[in-house]
């Protein structure tokens, strides 16, 4: 009995050191680390027919003279006994390998020149360029080609700066484009004589990557982080160093990612689809939800927790932080998910505004990848209102309202408070920048139409409404005829503004075949379409009387039954002027005789020709030639800014023609040749005023009932 205990001892003694023995082997295989007697830092011996010769450093670059190789700078390491050197072609400067030599004891030196012995070396090859790129167009609203068969190569050959790993040489090698820094990073094991690319990495910031231990669950070794913050929008990539079965490449990393597990509830879903899209602190909110009803967590999902948590305490102090840029603020507080907050810049202040919009322009991309994911998973009012916003900047307001209401699914809140902002917010240069503008006015009646864009105010007792139709603006120093087609798809406050009426909303209006009479109209609302530019405004009904009256004749006769019916169906038109001051342009004034004698001789004969077309003359040519030698000639710059051209006023008392409208404008050449003249009785052409701040000048006429602007310019 005796006996038989020892050998059941004995047996149960075997089989617990077969098992331990099964134990060490599989932890040697799959996570050496955690052996405490292991050292991978201790060097290898080689057997001698398995080593390279030993070779002085001189000797090392000469062999690679000779391939077009050169030896590169030493990497600075804290192991002792082993030297890492990149290899470099040397034509296009690129690392073509990485070297490990060992250095040898000094009874082996020659002449007291150290000697190093290869004892391992990996090819380096670039990178695609696509994958160097990818996040730098994360951001972009057009992102720029990249030529995917394109390899950038390496350049640099680079420590890793932190808390290293205990065990190996780590490293990397890194490119630049493009203020973009890329590379792979390697590791050395020297005990299995293993050199190993273990990772490719690329950063949109310039920034390399550090060893640090990041705050989640606890591992045995730092993690490599790629800090690819870009314009204040944090992303920290973590990876996970991790031991493998693999004998020739014991170590691995694992990238800590934003995968779904399966399984999981909807909120947990809905938590990684905003964290995915930089919207951490809402991603965070929900996890702490799902995490009180929700004990135990597996590892991976708690990993997710504290990678999401890490994030949201960036985006949540810079949006707590006091920053006195509106358009910073803003951006700050809608990349943490306060879209409420972040709105109130957009609504305060037009300076405030602009600098918003500003950033907009610059930064938006941050903001609607963020919109986008916030209307899949918590869309709001404040959501949509921040989108459309986007779109606005991006493309135009027609596009920005047709994009805001197919969005908009809020029953309870009024679209017009977004409709409003939106065209307060239409604040990019036009294009154009109006200084005056003219028009022709027509009476409405008492009763509107449903048009009008901008909401006017009740019609006062005693007022009328009179209807503007904009015809030519004066763009700086430029006569602008209508259609305006660069102003369809803006804001018609913006237009409204740029016109200056919300500075000066008075209208003045010019009584026609007066002797400059003038009256004024209120202008109340604005109408943008088809190129062309309506006002709404108020006035006295007595002005359509008095357009009447001048449209008649000058002698203050009654109204006549045909304009009684053109007054009625609201046809009635006379010059309207708003903006700026307007001062006619003058020039010079001389006389016919004082011009040269061929040029004098031209204007009065085509004058003559046309008087024949209404019949006998009583003067022969010359005689009138005679009688006109003194008559008022005006001298401006019509055709080119130094040639003067000709402009003749002929008043009723110098030639009679009847009852029609004085004076009778004629403009010739420089060489006395006709260009324009409204003598003729079928001509529907009529002068009004020369044109101020052009040059060479435009001139002001009334073409077929419709105001415009002609130039004589040559080009």
């Amino acid at each position: 009995m005796q006996s038989l205990s020892i050998s059941r001892i004995g047996l149960l003694l075997a089989i617990a050191l077969m098992g331990a023995g099964t134990f060490i082997s599989i932890q040697a295989l799959i996570n050496p680390l955690s052996l405490p007697w292991s050292n991978l830092e201790e060097p290898v011996i080689l057997p001698v027919d398995q080593l390279n010769p030993p070779q002085t450093i001189q000797q090392i670059k000469t062999e690679l003279s000779d391939l077009q190789l050169v030896l590169g700078d030493k990497l600075i390491t804290s192991s002792s006994g082993y030297e890492v050197y990149p290899i470099i072609d040397k034509d296009s400067k690129s690392i073509r390998q990485i070297r490990i030599y060992q250095t040898l004891n000094q009874s082996f030196w020659l002449d007291d020149k150290k000697k190093l012995r290869l004892i391992e070396q990996t090819e380096v090859s670039g990178l695609e360029e696509t994958f160097v790129k990818a996040p730098s167009q994360k951001y972009l609203k057009q992102p720029k080609p990249i030529n995917s068969k394109n390899i950038l190569p390496l350049t640099e050959l680079q420590p890793i700066y932190g808390d290293a790993p205990s065990q190996g040489i780590w490293f990397m090698t890194a490119g630049r484009i493009d203020g973009i820094v890329y590379g792979r990073v390697f590791s050395f094991i020297p005990s299995q004589v293993s050199l190993y690319s273990t990772l490719e990495w690329t950063n949109p910031n310039g920034k390399l990557p550090e060893w640090q231990r990041f705050p989640t669950v606890k591992s045995p070794e730092p993690d490599l982080i790629v800090d690819q913050t870009q314009d204040s929008d944090p992303l920290f990539l973590v990876f996970r160093l991790e031991a493998t079965p693999n004998s020739q490449q014991l170590f691995q990393f694992r990238h800590l990612n934003l995968n779904e597990s399966p399984a999981m509830p909807k909120l947990y879903s809905d938590a990684l689809v905003l964290a995915s899209a930089g919207l951490w602190s809402p991603a965070l909110a929900k996890l702490e939800v799902l995490k009180s009803t929700m004990p135990a967590w597996e590892p991976n999902i708690q990993e997710q927790y504290d990678l999401i948590d890490y994030h949201a305490k960036i985006t949540a102090a810079e949006a707590k932080r006091p920053n006195s840029d509106y358009g910073m603020s803003s951006l700050a507080l809608g990349m943490d998910g306060l879209w409420g907050d972040a709105l109130k810049n957009l609504q305060g202040s037009d300076f405030g505004a602009k600098i918003v919009m500003e950033t907009i322009e610059t930064s938006g991309s941050h903001l609607w990848l963020r919109v986008n994911a916030a209307l899949e998973i918590d869309p709001t009012p404040e959501v949509v209102m921040w989108g459309s916003v986007i779109v606005l900047q991006r493309q135009d307001l027609p596009s920005a309202e047709q994009w805001l209401r197919s969005h908009w699914k809020f029953p309870k809140r009024d679209i017009s408070e977004a409709i409003n902002l939106l065209q307060r917010l239409d604040i990019s240069p036009l294009g154009i920048e109006p200084q005056q503008f003219i028009g022709s006015v027509r009476l409405v009646g008492t009763t509107l139409e449903d048009k009008w864009q901008i909401t006017p105010p009740p019609l006062l007792l005693g007022q009328t409404w009179y209807e503007v139709d904009i015809s030519i603006i004066r763009d700086r120093d430029t006569w602008r005829n209508s259609p305006f087609p660069q102003l369809e798809t803006r804001s018609r406050l913006m237009i409204w503004k740029a016109l200056g009426l919300e500075s000066n909303n008075i209208l003045s209006v010019e009584i026609p075949n007066t002797q400059g009479e003038t009256t004024s109209l209120i202008a109340q609302s604005i109408w943008v379409g088809n190129g062309q530019i309506k006002l709404l405004a108020t006035g006295s009904p007595e002005l359509a009387g008095s357009l009447a009256n001048g449209l008649n004749n000058s002698s203050g006769t009654s109204i006549n039954p045909n304009l009684q019916s053109t007054l009625a169906k609201g046809l009635v038109k006379g010059l309207v002027k708003g903006g700026n001051l307007f001062i006619e342009s003058r020039g010079t004034f001389t006389t016919l005789e004082s011009l040269d004698r061929e040029v004098g001789d031209r204007i009065s004969g085509e004058i003559y020709r046309e008087l024949r077309a209404f019949g006998n003359v009583s003067l022969s040519a010359e005689e009138f030639r005679e009688r006109i030698s003194k008559w008022s000639i005006e001298q401006v710059n019509l055709q080119s800014k130094d040639r003067k051209d000709s402009i003749l006023k002929i008043e009723r008392d110098q030639i009679d023609l009847g009852d029609r409208s004085y004076p009778i404008v004629m403009i010739f050449s420089k060489n006395g040749d006709l260009l324009f003249g409204e003598m003729a009785a079928a001509e529907t052409r009529r002068w009004i005023a020369s044109l101020p701040s052009s040059n060479p000048q435009k001139i002001l006429i009334k073409s077929n009932g419709v105001f415009e602007s002609l130039s004589f310019l040559v080009p």
